[in-house]
């Protein structure tokens, strides 16, 4: 009886540390940073079982992995070393040692260089108001909006992560943002900043209102809906996510780990190499061993041969169940190869370099831009007719009206035209 009281009091205090967040006082410029009681991690809490170990029964051959290379910079932008990558409605943000540069439909769409080492970025709902924000966070720790101007925002402030040397952040569903340092986490949720969980912390994920963090030889995970914290002993957990179904994903050296059923740990697959990368992306848990990728689906695991990634390269999720491969080389975009290739995917391989070399300078979506917006699949599924009469048929107005588009782009204009 002593016991299970204990057992209620201890967990009734970590729902009071990590319940629901409080709106501020006084403070409309953003969220209010919450200076209260963070959750004491004082152990696996009852309804965690430890992980036992592998016994060397695991399997150690895995589904093949068929990936196909997304060609997604067509104007051979330089990108310089990139750090950070993000998909925001088309537009994907590249921060790095040439600063930022948004590239849309393989075009250049807008660059700054004025920041040029930067640790992370994300794109997350926007504070007080509607619509998302693309965030990066800089080499000092500081967290900057990327403005429809383009301009850099500091808005460490807004989010009540001012003071914080921001090493990691990410939206983790709903108005849930994640800002991890070298001691802590805490999470917005556009109203209100709590310190959540203590560090140090090596690796992150977040989904489906969760967050989770490889702290020295634990895994931690709160809910951020219920303020439910749990966590297991693992020693040396290297890389975590938290898939579709919202179960931890968790790699030790090779090994790959999966919650099942009443939160056991279960040993799932052994690699060859270590796992040193893990994101979620779409329906799939993405992770890097060694040089080759891998996926966690439905309990499937599945992994690609002779994909020769660099060594240490790092994963970031992008749109359309896509992922984005980061190293010090040029960054690489690939798609689980399934054998179908959507009408868009299809658009991506055939038209989308014909608008990058002959369109972009003209049907960019924004201020500035003449219409149609010819930048997405949309634009061009929206304006079949448009497009067949001034490009195929060649009736005023011909597009493109420099007299520079070759008649095999042309015929390949009118090809994709009939696939529909």
């Amino acid at each position: 009886m002593t016991r299970a009281i204990g057992r209620l009091a201890t967990l009734a205090a970590l729902l009071g540390a990590c319940g629901p967040m409080e709106p501020p006082v006084g403070n409309d410029s953003g969220v209010a940073m919450d200076t209260g009681t963070t959750p004491v991690d004082s152990g696996p809490p009852p309804d965690v079982v430890l992980p036992p170990s592998d016994g060397g029964v695991l399997p150690t051959v895995a589904a093949p992995l068929f990936v196909r290379s997304i060609t997604f910079n067509n104007m051979m932008v330089m990108l310089g070393t990139v750090a950070a990558v993000t998909d925001n409605a088309g537009t994907s943000a590249f921060f790095g040692s040439m600063g930022m540069r948004l590239l849309r439909s393989g075009a250049l769409l807008a660059s700054n260089a004025e920041i040029t080492t930067w640790r992370a970025a994300a794109t997350v709902p926007a504070v007080l108001g509607t619509g998302t924000w693309t965030i990066a966070v800089d080499a000092m720790g500081r967290v900057h909006r990327v403005r429809p101007d383009n301009l850099f925002e500091f808005v460490g402030d807004r989010y009540g992560v001012a003071g914080m040397s921001v090493r990691w952040v990410a939206h983790g569903g709903m108005n849930y943002v994640g800002f991890a340092s070298d001691t802590h986490l805490s999470i917005a949720d556009g109203m209100n900043t709590r310190r959540v969980m203590e560090g140090p912390f090596t690796a992150f994920g977040a989904s489906n209102n969760f967050f989770a963090g490889v702290s020295t030889d634990r895994v931690k995970v709160l809910d951020a809906a219920t303020g439910r914290l749990r966590t297991w002993n693992l020693p040396g957990a290297t890389a975590v996510a938290v898939d579709a179904m919202g179960k931890l994903v968790v790699s030790a050296g090779p090994v790959l780990w999966v919650e099942g059923a009443e939160g056991v740990l279960q040993g799932v697959f052994r690699a060859s190499a270590p796992i040193t990368s893990m994101i979620r992306s779409g329906p799939r848990v993405w992770f890097v061993s060694g040089r080759e990728l891998g996926t966690y689906a439905m309990g499937r695991v599945s992994m690609t041969s002779n994909t020769m990634l660099e060594m240490n390269s790092t994963l970031s999720p992008a749109s359309m169940d896509e992922v984005w491969v980061l190293s010090r080389a040029a960054p690489r975009r690939y798609a689980a190869d399934t054998g179908t290739q959507t009408p868009e995917a299809i658009w991506r391989a055939t038209m989308q370099p014909v608008y990058a070399t002959y369109c972009a300078d003209c049907h960019f979506p924004g201020m500035g831009g003449q219409l149609p917006d010819l930048s997405t699949y949309m634009g061009w599924d929206a304006n079949r007719m448009r497009i067949r009469n001034s490009v195929v048929n060649m009736m005023a107005p011909v597009m493109p009206p420099r007299g520079m588009f070759p008649m095999e782009q042309r015929t390949a204009v009118d090809m994709w035209l009939m696939m529909r």
